[in-house]
């Protein structure tokens, strides 16, 4: 996978959605979601599970998000 200058958040979300990578997103509130992006949208993603939460999704608002990180090498 390779981020682009260019590419907004939904399409980075949504490579790193079809590429099973992980990621950690930043939410301009600052609290940090980490795991794989299971859907993405024009306006939401899901994101899960987290660390140590099997049985949970998160489902964040893309216009909030302020960073993503996503492992590009190295899987």
């Amino acid at each position: 996978m390779e981020i682009k200058a260019e590419d907004d958040f939904g399409r980075t979300l949504a490579q790193a959605r079809d590429e099973k990578a992980p990621v950690e997103v930043q939410t301009r509130g600052g609290q940090s979601l980490k795991g794989q992006v299971r859907a993405v949208g024009e306006e939401f993603a899901v994101i899960g599970p987290p660390p140590g939460r099997d049985f949970f999704d998160a489902h964040a608002r893309v216009a909030d998000i302020s960073a993503i990180c996503v492992q590009v090498r190295g899987r």
